[in-house]
């Protein structure tokens, strides 16, 4: 018998058994769509999370000076910043890219005393970096502009630390270059409003040529570079690496921050066991029906083997079964998990309602309540993974059983 032959017998053999055929392909349907869904909520959450954590001062990468990474310090200066600065903006997939120097510091008004780092930063660029000092937390008039001087930005819990508000005068308090202790009053321009109490206590932001002033060093210290696909930040810290000063170096948020690294690491493993779950029990589903079918069919497949159809045909009779429930699957996935997932990328998920709070911040970092799935073409490639995977794999111990059936006994039992 030709192999042809065998293949539009197994279709013709789907068809005869309409019940068993459509109740597979809503199983493999159903467990497809659950896992487009489940996939592109945790991938849409994820590119969102290392979104928040770039525009919450890290960067998607930073470019720093040799060494940073392992002594932290905020003396440290890039070789060549502007050079670095005009690398990072020519490199493709770049949104922006924007200077920073650290320091430091004590900040005192009256009686009242806080610490904070103070950011030195370059205003026409800082808010593209830096989701903070947009406009719908702090009025635009509020903020610095690059020709200021002597003037500050701070959070508003910073503020209500110190009882200043905008127009009093601070007294900062620095270590120079070479340790000796620096002061200087700088007047309080505007204040940043966050919500929450942990990130408006660290704001604090003047321009690059104040903290220059303030601790005698000058240059900046870093350059955030913001991805424009967060999927791409290896590849364009590879591309800056090779064009910047010798001796400054990049660094990606996986490094500055490891340990958030490793929380998101151990939640796409969460997300990845989710999805191996469902192929899971689509294969566990399919495996039932397929097992059965042969049961029931035990009798023609000893007639057609008796007939002369040897094993390879039989076995490649179940595996094209398999593959026509799975494209058949598959499609319904599709068809079933594409409106849930349309409607969560473009309406999103506000997580707010499972949790009971509003208020997701941890280690200077606030994401979004509401969380979008991602959704593009890779969810066709996906529904055919795991549909076909599923159903090849189920027709595995099938096939198998039916390539040991023996003819004559076979007859006789159903006889």
């Amino acid at each position: 018998m030709k192999a042809s032959a065998s293949t539009k017998f197994a279709l013709r053999s789907l068809w005869r058994n309409p019940r068993r055929t459509v109740l597979s392909v809503a199983g493999i349907g159903v467990g497809v769509a659950i896992c487009l869904v489940v996939s592109g909520f945790m991938e849409g959450g994820m590119a969102q999370f290392f979104d928040a954590v770039a525009e919450c001062g890290a960067g998607h990468a930073r470019i720093v000076p040799a060494g940073w990474l392992e002594r932290r310090d905020r003396g440290l200066r890039l070789a060549d910043w502007r050079a670095d600065l005009d690398v990072a903006r020519a490199t493709p997939g770049v949104r922006a890219a924007t200077p920073r120097a650290r320091v430091r510091a004590l900040l005192a008004f009256g009686n009242r005393i806080a610490g904070v780092e103070i950011v030195g930063v370059a205003p026409e660029t800082e808010p593209a970096a830096f989701r903070f000092v947009r406009k719908e937390n702090m009025k635009p008039e509020d903020y610095l502009d690059p020709a200021d001087r002597g003037l500050a930005v701070i959070g508003g819990a910073l503020a209500e630390r110190l009882d200043v508000e905008a127009g009093d005068k601070v007294l900062v308090t620095v270590a120079g270059r070479n340790g000796d202790i620096r002061s200087e009053m700088l007047t309080v321009k505007g204040l940043v409003e966050v919500g929450v109490d942990d990130i408006e206590t660290a704001i604090c932001q003047v321009t690059i040529p104040d903290i220059e002033r303030l601790t005698g060093i000058e240059g900046a210290g870093e350059i955030a570079v913001m991805a424009g696909d967060s999927n791409r930040v290896e590849e364009i810290a590879g591309v800056i690496s090779s064009g910047i000063a010798r001796g400054d170096s990049v660094v990606t948020w996986r490094d500055i921050l490891p340990g958030v690294s490793i929380a998101m690491g151990s939640k796409a493993g969460y997300a990845n066991m989710i999805a191996g779950i469902c192929v899971f029990v689509v294969m566990l589903g399919i495996v039932s029906a397929q097992i059965t079918a042969v049961l029931e069919r035990r009798r023609e497949f000893g007639v057609l083997t008796a007939l002369g159809m040897k094993s390879r045909q039989v076995v490649k009779l179940i595996v094209v079964e398999a593959v026509v429930l799975g494209l058949a699957g598959a499609a319904f996935g599709l068809a079933l998990g594409m409106p849930g997932l349309w409607y969560v990328a473009t309406e999103g998920f506000d997580i707010s309602s499972v949790y009971g709070t509003t208020d997701f911040a941890f280690a200077g970092i606030q994401i979004d309540a509401v969380w979008r799935a991602d959704m593009g073409l890779w969810v066709i490639p996906t529904a055919l993974v795991v549909g076909l995977g599923s159903t090849i794999l189920a027709s595995v111990y099938p096939a198998w059983l039916v390539s040991r059936l023996d003819p004559a006994a076979t007859l006789r039992v159903a006889g």
